[in-house]
């Protein structure tokens, strides 16, 4: 039995290993690494060849490693992948091979977004409940083509199928989808864009509303909270960052470093939270004033005050975010970089002795959160939601795409490490980030990110 388990491990690791030679990136950091001059490592990539075989090879998700894996076996291809623009150069080419493909064809609407049309409102429900109504790419692309056929005079409501709003980008149909991944992030930046430009617009945040989930959220005016509601932005724990619609939201309409605690930390917030943080702009208490105020925002011409007419302002929580103002101002409120941010949360620590005060719950929590996420997207996060205290609601959501295109596809591992790790082998332990640590990231590689000089780039009309 013991020597079944050793042969499935074995295969896993040979399986997920050959795969990622289909990735420049990480060819470039074996040869960094000198393992391409090593002969015992040479030696392993002609014993790989056995993945040729149609009996394994139809395990293979990213056939293209087979190719790189042959191309290996040659001693000048090895020293050239030391070369960091001969595989970025590769790196591009194989992009712009996956992107613009041959006779791309008009598609209809997604059955996945229903869409109820009245005189006074739309009503976009997202519409795929057994994947908690995750994103995928039909998904945005329809929401692009509903949302700009802009009308001030209607009400637009957007809602998510079976008491469920949206737990973001399908991560995995992502990782399984990679030449879509650029199209994907435009479509979404798109949807988002047109959506701030909806003068009336409501979001009923029942059930879970994550990720990209939120960034639809918050590009609504009025926003609708319920005891149901569970909020958090979780894409640091993918190894990939905010969209720009939410990353504005932290920067620029909630307190800062309320804004920049959530997005480094993906705590997750709930219920009346939602309203009393400043998230949401009413409270409803119940399904059934849920229900009242969908059925009046069809024939009303003002929604805010229909809002207005059925929020209940809820009772004050015991969350600790609401008694740690002064802590939260005094740590996140004065970083302006992760390693100035662990610094501030250490000597606040120090200057307590009580256990058990706010004060040491709150660093201690905010601590454990923080070092659950992946280095990299902590320190691009923290520069993305900086950058948009600067920047227009436009800028910010370029940003955002160019900084996802670049996490999804380009030029990290990370998202499909988590991916993996989390998704497919449903792994309960950290994944194992490249690089492991803040500390060994250089600033100056940052602006690769937001650079993202491998494209496409995106530009949104006002």
């Amino acid at each position: 039995m013991q020597d079944e388990q050793s042969e499935f491990l074995r295969f896993q690791m040979e399986l997920e290993f050959i795969q990622c030679l289909s990735h420049m990136g990480y060819l470039n950091y074996l040869a960094g690494m000198g393992y391409f001059d090593d002969p015992m490592f040479i030696e392993y990539l002609e014993y790989l060849n056995y993945w040729t075989q149609p009996e394994y090879s139809k395990f293979i998700i990213f056939p293209r490693c087979l190719h790189f894996l042959k191309l290996l076996q040659s001693a000048e291809f090895r020293q050239s992948c030391k070369n960091v623009n001969f595989t970025n150069f590769m790196h591009r080419q194989g992009y712009f091979h996956w992107y613009f493909k041959e006779n791309s064809t008009e598609r209809g609407l997604s059955p996945l977004i229903d869409i109820e049309l009245g005189q006074n409102y739309s009503i976009l429900t997202l519409n795929r409940a057994s994947n908690s109504n995750a994103l995928n790419f039909e998904m945005v692309e329809s929401l692009v083509k509903i949302l700009q056929l802009k009308n001030d005079d209607i009400t637009l409501i957007l809602c998510g199928q079976k008491d469920e709003f949206s737990i973001g980008d399908d991560m995995l149909w992502l990782s399984l989808n990679p030449r879509s991944i650029s199209s994907f992030c435009e479509n979404k930046a798109r949807a988002l864009h047109f959506l701030k430009r909806q003068q009336k617009s409501v979001c009923i945040m029942q059930g879970t509303v994550m990720g990209s989930g939120t960034g639809l959220a918050l590009s609504c005016k009025i926003r609708i909270a319920t005891p149901t509601t569970v909020f958090s932005v979780p894409e640091n724990t993918f190894g990939t960052c905010q969209d720009g619609s939410t990353a504005n939201f932290f920067a620029n309409v909630l307190k800062f470093p309320l804004g920049l605690y959530l997005s480094l930390t993906g705590d997750t917030i709930t219920g009346a939270d939602v309203f009393l943080l400043g998230i949401a702009t009413h409270y409803l208490p119940s399904e059934n004033a849920v229900n009242k105020l969908l059925n009046e925002l069809k024939t009303s011409t003002n929604p805010w005050q229909t809002a207005d007419k059925y929020h209940s302002a809820p009772q004050l929580t015991n969350n600790i975010l609401h008694q740690a103002t002064q802590v939260l101002e005094n740590t996140f409120g004065k970083s302006n970089s992760i390693e100035k941010l662990k610094e501030n949360l250490s000597s606040a620590l120090k200057l307590e002795n009580d256990e058990e005060s706010v004060v040491v719950k709150f660093i201690k929590g905010a601590i454990r959160l923080i070092k659950q996420q992946c280095p990299l997207s902590l320190k691009i996060c923290m520069k993305h939601l900086l950058k948009c205290r600067k920047l227009s609601e436009k800028d910010c959501l370029v940003q955002g795409y160019n900084l996802q295109n670049q996490l999804y596809l380009h030029k990290s591992l990370n998202f499909e490490i988590a991916v993996r790790h989390k998704l497919i082998q449903k792994s309960a332990t950290a994944p194992e980030w490249v690089p492991d640590s803040i500390e060994s990231i250089p600033n100056k590689d940052l602006h690769m990110f937001f650079a993202n000089e491998e494209g496409p780039k995106i530009e949104l009309n006002n």
